[in-house]
Parts: structure tokens; sequence; C-alpha cells
């Protein structure tokens, strides 16, 4: 499975300058589900069913004499297509990871990387992992847990090994259980645990973006100098898509209005007030009840969400709810309401508090 990739600086505005004047459309077409036949090895493909039938209702991680150990996440994995992390999370066959076409196609996982990378290297935007098992050595465990939750930011980070870290707690954080066989760890987040889910952060063109994922999923080798070969799943939310669109329009609104090389594309593609609503006329409505202006030097998000590579690639490509909105994942797929995402990631130790 590969690790994380880093990718020089001086590249980013490059490649964003690409993706725009592409119209949003940056790469060729995403590599398609294959029901779970991953790039490179097995890619961090996993069937959700897997992790859950092998563990007993009486399996309680964290209990009292079981070893704890923290760890912070140095470096994640943009996927490069979407068999790539993928998962199947309603046991239908087939291992989905929709973020990973939203990103071929609308940013690049080029550009992708660096944001993130900035990202963390800037101690913004963490993530920390508290493991907990009752082997000692952390390598056999039927009965093994972990806890996952954004930290404070800390700059620089320490990555030693041996910094110190602040969990955020105004942010929500997950359990995830399963077990550890020869250091390899696979888990799932208790199904009464949703929602809020796990506040994770989320790169788009400028910057990050905060999004709750859902029915998490981890798995990821237990080392001594830290956590290799992470994969980190979920889906996000189908709320999140306005979320998104309206963080890309804020982020494409700072490019424009520092007039940058790529400023006058923006403008060209979507500075056009979007299609004619009741409420606005002849311009769009922006999710907070306001109207889009042609030419006004801000991208709306109704202006965004105009566009059809963003709808499609946002649009939700699994289902897990009922027409209640109870949890209950549905393998023949009818009513997606959710957007499946998988990341790679590597963690080093570190003391939380």
């Amino acid at each position: 499975m590969p690790g994380p990739v880093r990718f020089f600086p001086d590249a980013r505005a490059a490649l964003v300058t690409v993706c725009l004047v592409g119209l949003l459309a940056c790469n060729a077409a995403p590599t398609p589900d294959d029901g779970g036949t991953a790039d490179g090895g097995d890619g961090g493909v996993t069937d959700a069913g897997t992790v859950d039938a092998g563990l007993s209702e009486a399996c309680v991680p964290f209990s009292s004499g079981a070893r704890v150990q923290g760890y912070v996440i140095d470096a994640i994995a943009i996927p490069v297509s979407q068999s790539q992390f993928a998962v199947d999370l309603n046991r239908s066959g087939v291992a989905r990871n929709q973020f990973a076409a939203f990103i071929a196609r609308l940013i690049g996982p080029n550009a992708a990387q660096q944001v993130a990378d900035q990202a963390i290297d800037a101690g913004t935007d963490l993530l920390l992992v508290t493991q907990s098992s009752s082997d000692p050595a952390l390598h056999r465990d039927s009965c093994s847990g972990s806890i996952f939750q954004p930290a404070l930011a800390q700059a620089p980070p320490d990555f030693s090994g041996q910094g110190t870290f602040t969990a955020d707690t105004s942010q929500s954080a997950v359990q995830i259980t399963g077990p550890i066989s020869g250091g390899w760890f696979e888990g799932v987040v208790s199904q009464t645990a949703l929602p809020p889910g796990l506040e994770v952060q989320l790169p788009l063109f400028t910057g990050m973006a905060s999004i709750p994922l859902i029915d998490v999923h981890a798995s990821y080798v237990i080392t001594n100098s830290g956590l290799m070969n992470g994969v980190l799943q979920g889906a996000l939310p189908a709320s999140s898509k306005q979320v998104i669109i309206d963080d890309l329009a804020a982020q494409l609104t700072a490019l424009v209005q520092a007039n940058g090389p790529s400023a006058q594309s923006i403008e060209n593609l979507l500075d056009t007030g979007g299609a004619a609503s009741t409420a606005c006329g002849s311009t769009c409505e922006n999710s907070d009840g306001g109207c889009a202006a042609a030419g006004d030097q801000r991208i709306d998000g109704c202006e965004v969400a105009a566009n059809g590579e963003v709808q499609s690639e946002l649009t939700p490509d699994v289902a897990l709810f009922d027409s209640t909105g109870k949890f209950a994942p549905d393998p023949f797929n009818l009513h997606p309401d959710a957007i499946s995402l998988g990341i790679g990631f590597t963690a080093v130790p570190a003391t939380i508090h």
C-alpha cells in the first residue's frame, strides 16, 4: 500500500491554474470502481463486514490495566484513483471512494496533496490517535480500540516521536473497535455513535475544509516508530455537499480578489450570476438566502453549485440510512445518501493531553 507522498511547494500554483482553466477538470477521469481490486496491491480496499463480524458484543476496549499509546498523524495520502483506499460501507460488494473522484476532477490529487501537506506541516489541521490494548506489545488483541480526535493547533508541530499535543474537545471524536493481529489493527466505529462522526479536515483549492466523517473505519500497522500504512475510511453526510461548495466558493473568491494569475480564468468561468431563481430573479440564490451577482469579483456558492462537474462529483454514492434517518446500510444501494471517502496516513508516537 503506498504511503503519503510529499510534493514540492512551487508546483502548487501551476496545478491550481491548470485545474481552473480546464473547467475544473484537471485530470483524466478517475479509475472507476472495480468491485474491490485496487491499484498497486490492495490499495486499502476494505470490506465493512469483515471487522464487525469477528467482534464479540462483550468487547470493551480501554479497560483498566490496558496499555494506552498516543499518536499524531504526521502525513496523509490523497487517493489518486477511486479504487485506492476504497471501502464497501453498505456491504454491496463494491468498494467505493467518491471523494477520490471529486479530488481528481475538481482539484487534482497533486494540488490537494500539497494543500494537505502544508496544513499538517503548519500544525493547523492535526488528528490524534489513542490506541488501547490489553497486550503491552500492541501485537495481538481480540478486543482493541482507538480514539480518533482533532487536536488544537500547534506551530510548529513536533513529529519527532516525543511531541506533546492537546486534544480539541470542542470537535467531535470517535472510538473505533477491532482486533490487533500481528501488529495489524482494523476497526470500525460503533454504529450507535452515528452521527455526528469524526471532524476531519479535507483539502480543497487553497485550504482545508472541516467535514464530519461518519461510519468511520480505520486500519494500520502498529510499529515501535508509529502507525504505518494507515487507512481512514467512512462517509460524508449528504449535507456536507453544501459545506464543501461554500468553502470552495470562499477560497475561489480569495484567489480572484488577490488578482493572481488565475483570477481572470476563475471569473470568466464562475462569476456569472449562476442560474435564474425565484428569489433572486436572473441570478442564483445562495444557501444563506443571499443573491449572486455577475462580475462582482465574488464567487458565490450557488455559482459553484451550478457547475456540472461540481454537481456530478459531489453526488452521494452510498446508501447508509433508511427513510427515517436511522443508520441502515442498504446493500442494494437504491437511494444513496452519503459520499464515500478513503485516505491514507502515517502517525508518530505522541503524548496527548
